[in-house]
């Protein structure tokens, strides 16, 4: 999952997932990329199912860079981080919990 966003969190590009997926399938393995936000666990989730038919695992490592210090940090990075950093993981653990409950494996 890549949202594509520039350094700046504006734009959006698939170019980056793309890449890794390419990378992934030059070297016989199986991947599918996604460009929606952490914030929409479901769909991150879905594109998984979609694509493999199951959940074995997920990786909640999504982030996001303000190179700022925090004095510098304003009210709307510091949302934002929370936002990707922590909401995220949450919104996407818990759209995939049901799906490895059910399966007894996860």
């Amino acid at each position: 999952n890549d949202l594509g966003a520039d350094t700046k969190g504006g734009g959006k590009s698939s170019a980056a997932a793309d890449k890794v997926v390419e990378e992934i399938r030059a070297k016989g393995g199986n991947a599918v990329a996604n460009y929606d936000s952490v914030e929409d666990g479901e769909k991150l989730i879905q594109t998984a199912l979609d694509a493999f038919g199951r959940l074995d695992v997920v990786v909640n490592n999504a982030g996001i860079l303000r190179d700022r210090s925090f004095a510098r940090t304003s009210d709307l990075d510091w949302d934002l981080i929370q936002r990707v950093h922590l909401r995220g993981s949450f919104l996407v653990t818990r759209a995939a919990w049901n799906h490895m409950k059910n399966q007894k494996f996860g």
